[in-house]
């Protein structure tokens, strides 16, 4: 199943999950709302009867109603220490007590409570209904079909649980405001007085209720009084709400199998067993320290209760449970972090040197996994170095195979047919040129591999001094001057600072010049124009030399500083494919660096020497 089809399917529960969970949270209100009703209703039955039976007796001091109560036998527990201890206070006190013949309409009782009956049990089904639907459809699904958790979801079950008891609690202080304008709204009013069939002493009946249910405080709290009745109805959508959302998040755990995870101790217990599971002995010592730090706690909260008495249980318990708790959360943690390391190095046992640890933090195991890691990249690297290293003597044999075979099996040609010919033979004088050429060509190569493998192992003597590298330049553009021509090349020199005088070895710097200019008239395209241009740059003076080559280079800048790499790949040019290879080496010797790169066909070869301060010139 596609993305969209997906999100499709996941819009369409979410919409559903909605309405039927709106349509639960209204049921569930009016249930909760006409069932404070029928209690009411009920409270004022029964209270009729108990007042038929029992009467109404009040207790006053001076004149003060101080009590009112329906059994005489508890009206004088403010008065019985003082009956004997001062009986002038005593007689302050009188208890009175008041008979009424209350007629109860049981028709309307019934008919009313009839009405309210249907209407909550057509409320509770509705509730039932929207709440297994609400269930139902609640929790968006991933492509295979498990569901996903939202960041609530993630909140500990325990949380959850106790924000939706707290919030339960509420209906107490709602079902205390719905009383309380039952009993004094103008349509509570008129229903009492139809029940109790207008009885002449109804206002000293409802404050006898009124007081019995302990709605006094809000008598005048709130006016009008139908602001009770709005803020008991807004109050009890909020619980209701509230405990919805809780509900429904903990069915979205139970379907993700993720219920026990998601509550401290499964949390807890998870987390030990995972992290410790492919270690039974770091199980069992992980397990051992929490049982032996729970005993402990156990046996430090016996000798204090010895030494301070219960009153400090409270106290000791919940410092028992936070040390219990910090200890549960924390260690699964290290023990995680250590696991981590100890498999990273397991990987670099088994000579998996691409393995990261992930990152660990700042702490101790984190620096830990730091270290891992360098180790393995640093084995890596030297991996990578030795595998380059391998394969640049396999090219290095192959080439060097190639181009002294080349020019030795010109000369064995060439030396069989003056053999077959003889010296007299109109063709000897050109056989006898071209195998001088080949000859020189293979000492040319002899001769470069040779300051090549001194120059790359440091095995020539230098001597650094001062030396002016423009003239050096114009020096060797005279000398090859010829060969640029034969070329067709335009070489363009260009100075951009009046201080050109670097430190190096003359010889040597002579030859890393040579072979750059070399490698422009060998293999720049004929016609066009090399650019010489010396600058300095912070404390460095800086030759750099940009010709278009003649073959495409499709090879890296790094690649073409190998030995025996050239620009073109079928080898027919001249030279040993050293030169470069050799610059690069004398440069460094005499503390510079050469750096090449490539643009397309821009060819870009950059030397950069040390700067002589003018001030010592």
């Amino acid at each position: 199943m596609d993305k969209t089809a997906i999100s499709t399917k996941n819009l369409a529960r979410r919409s559903t999950t909605i309405s039927a969970g709106f349509l639960f949270v209204v049921a569930a209100t009016v249930a909760l709302l006409v069932l404070c009703g029928i209690i009411w209703l009920t409270s004022v039955k029964s209270s009729t009867e108990t007042l038929n039976s029992y009467g109404y007796t009040y207790l006053t001091y001076e004149g003060e109603v101080v009590e009112y109560n329906s059994y005489h036998y508890d009206v004088y527990y403010y008065s019985y220490d003082l009956s004997a201890e001062n009986p002038e206070e005593f007689a302050k006190y009188k208890a009175e007590t008041k008979f009424f013949d209350i007629k109860f309409n049981d028709n309307i009782y019934r008919d009313y409570m009839g009405k309210l009956w249907l209407i909550e049990i057509a409320a509770i089904i509705v509730s039932l209904l929207s709440l297994a639907l609400a269930i139902a459809k609640t929790g968006p699904k991933d492509e295979n079909g498990n569901v996903k958790l939202g960041w609530f979801d993630r909140i500990f079950v325990e949380v959850d649980i106790i924000v939706a008891a707290a919030a339960t609690i509420g209906l107490y202080f709602v079902f205390l405001l719905a009383q309380t304008w039952l009993f004094k709204s103008n349509y509570g009013e008129n229903l009492f007085l139809t029940l109790l069939n207008n009885n002449p002493n109804f206002e000293t009946i409802r404050n006898w209720m009124d007081y019995s249910f302990g709605l006094r405080i809000l008598d005048y709290a709130f006016e009008p009084r139908w602001i009770l009745l709005v803020i008991a109805s807004i109050g009890t959508l909020a619980i209701v709400s509230i405990d919805l959302i809780a509900l429904l998040s903990i069915v979205r755990r139970i379907k993700a199998r993720s219920f026990l995870r998601t509550t401290i101790l499964g949390y807890i217990a998870c987390n030990v067993i995972e992290n410790a599971a492919s270690s039974p002995a770091l199980k069992g010592k992980v397990l051992g320290t929490l049982i032996g730090a729970v005993a402990l706690m156990f046996i430090a909260a016996a000798i204090a209760i010895g030494l301070l008495g219960y009153e400090s249980v409270i106290l000791i318990g919940i410092g028992a449970l936070v040390m219990i708790a910090l200890i549960c959360i924390f260690v699964p943690k290290q023990i995680g972090k250590y696991e981590k390391v100890r498999t990273g190095i397991s990987e670099l046992q088994k000579g998996n040197f691409t393995y990261k640890v992930p990152d660990l933090g700042n702490g101790e195991l984190g620096r830990l996994a730091s270290s891992v890691n360098s180790i393995s990249e640093a084995q890596d690297l030297a991996i990578q170095k030795e595998l380059k290293s391998q394969r640049l003597r396999t090219e290095l044999i192959s080439n060097v195979s190639h181009d002294i075979r080349t020019p030795l099996t010109s000369m064995s040609s060439y030396v069989d047919l003056l053999k077959k010919e003889g010296l007299d033979s109109p063709q000897a004088p050109e056989y006898v040129r071209i195998i001088s050429e080949k000859t020189e060509r293979l000492q040319k190569l002899t001769d470069d591999l040779f300051e090549a493998a001194k120059a790359a192992s440091g095995d020539i003597p230098v001597t650094i001094e001062k030396l002016d590298m423009h003239a050096m330049v114009e020096q060797a553009l005279a000398e090859l001057d010829e060969s640029i021509n034969r070329n067709n090349i335009d070489v363009v020199l260009s100075k951009q600072t009046d201080n050109t005088m670097v430190y190096a070895d003359g010889k040597l710097l002579w030859r890393v010049i040579e072979n750059i200019l070399t490698n422009v008239t060998k293999y720049s395209l004929s016609g066009t124009r090399a650019y010489m241009d010396i600058f300095e740059k912070d404390d460095q003076i800086i030759l750099e030399v940009k010709n278009m080559s003649r073959d495409q280079l499709n090879i890296s800048s790094q690649e073409l500083l190998e030995r025996f790499k050239r620009g073109d790949d079928s080898r027919n040019t001249e030279g040993s494919g050293l030169g470069l290879a050799i610059a690069s080496d004398l440069t460094a010797l005499m503390g510079g660096n050469f750096d090449i790169s490539i643009d397309g066909d821009l060819f870009k070869a950059i030397v950069s020497l040390k700067k002589v301060d003018s001030n010592m010139i």
